[in-house]
């Protein structure tokens, strides 16, 4: 049976680096099993973690001197693409037939970016891998937790949309047996589709697949691992975590008072996790101080998580990037909006509740600070 490993956590949290490292580690201290790893964040960076260019398919990369490892940041538009393509007329033929809707008004949904699209097709590449038998362990970067939470609940979704499209079909089928035209009969793509859900929520439940949530000594960080593994345990999912890496922990002090308010941290982090997952192992992903990139230095840093090893890292500062930002005018509108982006784990929502406060100060009018991320922690920054 193929083995399934997903990393989880909050964005920033050093997920990515974490697989990866896994990953390598696992290629090359059990050379007999073929080893995949995949990217599900539409945001990926397993090329900016490993060092090398990579496609919209499967790459070979050399570890320990062999082809050892296979890398593929999942493209979910292609993905999605490729699975409605094969069966885009059946789907409106179905809908068009079982509903009110005409297929000029449906047709145009299946040609727009979904929300969920990137998990739909996450689950879809899954399926095919288990089915293909090709690898032995299958590791699994994902998106942040939000994103990955939705990801884990998509197979029930899925369920229900298979079963609007059977209701539909099933009334075409009850009016062409009625009036003795049509022809009846069960689709069988919804079949099909019904089979990959069932197999992947097996496969996401079986002994051969375990989560590992990734953490940080941080609050924020600790404060949404606890919400998500309580989310993880709904009905409709029914999942633990079996694992916890507490990741860029420093564990000596120094004479640096920051370092000694970050070794602090990681001593009540531990606790808080101890204390919050009390079953589960807990590794440690000591803070090198500097990104961790290319297959040498994954390799010892996950042999330093989990295996205990002292295993010295070549970690060196990255070059500065040179950035360009064109100046685009801001549309005229009856209240000002201001959007915070950035990758995960940089501070948006913090910059948000500061920029809130700002204006609130300076302008003396009110003010509403939301969240759009499917994970929030406006209430941990407010402490409310």
């Amino acid at each position: 049976m193929t083995g399934l490993s997903f990393f989880i956590g909050k964005g920033g949290v050093g997920k990515t680096t974490v697989s990866s490292a896994y990953a390598v580690y696992t290629a090359v201290e059990q050379a007999r099993r073929s080893v995949l790893l995949i990217s599900t964040d539409p945001a990926h960076s397993l090329s900016d973690i490993l060092e090398i260019r990579l496609g919209d398919s499967p790459v070979e990369l050399r570890v320990a001197g062999k082809r050892r490892l296979h890398v593929w940041q999942i493209n979910a538009q292609q993905q999605f693409e490729e699975f409605l393509g094969h069966n885009r007329e059946d789907i409106l033929r179905v809908v068009e037939s079982g509903t009110i809707f005409s297929r000029a008004e449906i047709e145009p949904l299946l040609d727009t970016t979904i929300p969920g699209m990137a998990e739909v097709a996450a689950l879809l590449t899954i399926d095919d891998l288990l089915d293909s038998g090709e690898y032995d362990e299958i590791v699994v970067d994902t998106a942040p937790v939000g994103h990955t939470l939705r990801l884990f609940e998509m197979p029930a979704h899925f369920s229900r949309f298979l079963d609007f499209l059977e209701i539909a079909s099933t009334r075409d089928q009850w009016l062409a047996q009625r009036f003795g035209s049509g022809r009846t009969g069960s689709q069988p793509f919804v079949d099909k589709w019904r089979e990959s859900v069932e197999r992947v929520q097996h496969a996401l439940r079986g002994q051969n697949s375990r989560i590992v949530l990734v953490t940080t000594p941080e609050r924020f960080a600790l404060n949404e691992s606890v919400r998500a593994a309580e989310a993880l345990l709904a009905p409709d999912l029914k999942l633990r975590v079996r694992e916890i890496v507490l990741n860029r922990a420093v564990l000596r002090a120094g004479s640096c008072p920051r370092c000694s308010q970050r070794a602090s941290a990681f001593k009540s982090g531990r606790e808080f996790v101890q204390r919050h997952f009390p079953r589960v192992p807990v590794h440690v992903g000591e803070d090198e101080g500097s990104p961790i990139s290319g297959v040498d230095n994954l390799l010892a840093f996950a042999r330093r998580v989990f295996d205990g090893s002292k295993t010295a890292l070549r970690v060196k500062s990255p070059p500065a990037p040179e950035l360009e930002f064109e100046a685009v005018p801001w549309p005229d509108l009856p209240t000002p909006l201001s959007l915070t982006v950035g990758k995960g784990g940089v501070g948006k929502t913090t910059l948000s509740a500061a920029l809130g406060f700002n204006h609130r100060i300076a302008d003396r009018t009110p003010v509403t600070v939301c969240s759009t991320d499917p994970a929030p922690s406006l209430d941990d920054v407010f402490d409310q």
